[in-house]
This record gives structure tokens, C-alpha cells and sequence, in this order.
């Protein structure tokens, strides 16, 4: 299976995006936990390697990164992660909590957070989405949350 997003595309339209994707991304984690997060998502085939790597390197320019160090991944972390199933209160923009188990901050998201990195990662792709789609989908999975009876006579 080839990743969603291969490469970074270097026009105005994709620059704009991901910005705003990493401004996204780091009110949600801190610097050290981009690329693990990153790299998570290379795993599950929704960005490629050059794609991360150019992430990255964007990243390292923006106000507030430091440079990062790949070479730190702990990448059996990174592979045991599983979308987190719980709903929790949104965290204060930039602040995460540490795992207990590294000593390092927190990089996982809440899958509605991993929802919205799969709509930037779309807009990047330039994949045309349906609102129509879009809002059919979040009703039958609401519906499924709450009352699965309901939607599949079960």
C-alpha cells in the first residue's frame, strides 16, 4: 500500500496548508512529540518518508520549534500506539502531559484531532471533499456511538 501523501507539493496553495496544519499540530503537542506523531502517521501509510522528512524540516523553521532529532524516535513507542478511543476535555493549546512511561510529552491525539489531520492531509492531497458526504458520515457514526440498534435494527 503506497502512504495517502507522498510528497510535499511546493506551490503557494500547499505552503498555506501546511502551516496551518503544524499551527494545528502544535497547539496539540510539543516540539519533541511532532515527529513521533509524525512518524506514526508514516506508519499507517497516510504520509510518506519525504513527506515526514519535509514536515520536519518545515516545522524547524517555524516560531517556537527547536531542531528536532530523528535519531531520538523511539520507534516501538511509535508502532504499540493505538488511536486513542476515549473522549477527553480538550487540553490548553500547547500544553501536553508527560508519559510516565519515557519521561517525555505526550504526542498522541484524540481521534478527533487524528479527523482533522486526515482533512488537512486531504486539502494537501487537493482531494476534493463532499460536505453532503462529509455530514451524512458524522450522523451515522453519532448514531452508531450512541443508539446502534437504531441504525442497524439489531
Amino acid at each position: 500500500m503506497s502512504p495517502f501523501l507522498d510528497r510535499i507539493q511546493p506551490d503557494t496553495r500547499t505552503s498555506l496548508v501546511v502551516m496551518r496544519w503544524l499551527r494545528f499540530l502544535s497547539d496539540r503537542v510539543d516540539t519533541s512529540g511532532l515527529p513521533r506523531l509524525l512518524e506514526y502517521y508514516r506508519q499507517i501509510d497516510w504520509i510518506s518518508g519525504d513527506a515526514m522528512e519535509e514536515l520536519i524540516r518545515i516545522a524547524e523553521g517555524t516560531r517556537g520549534y527547536e531542531p528536532l532529532n530523528m535519531d531520538a524516535l523511539d520507534e516501538e513507542e511509535v508502532e504499540e500506539h493505538e488511536l486513542l478511543l476515549e473522549k477527553e476535555p480538550a487540553k490548553d493549546a500547547g500544553a501536553s502531559e508527560e508519559d510516565t512511561e519515557t519521561g517525555q510529552k505526550e504526542w498522541r491525539l484524540m481521534p478527533e484531532d487524528h479527523v482533522k489531520s486526515w482533512m488537512f492531509l486531504m486539502e494537501l492531497k487537493n482531494e476534493p471533499m463532499d460536505k453532503n458526504t462529509m455530514i451524512d458520515l458524522e450522523q451515522r457514526l453519532n448514531l452508531i456511538e450512541s443508539n446502534p440498534e437504531a441504525l442497524y435494527r439489531i
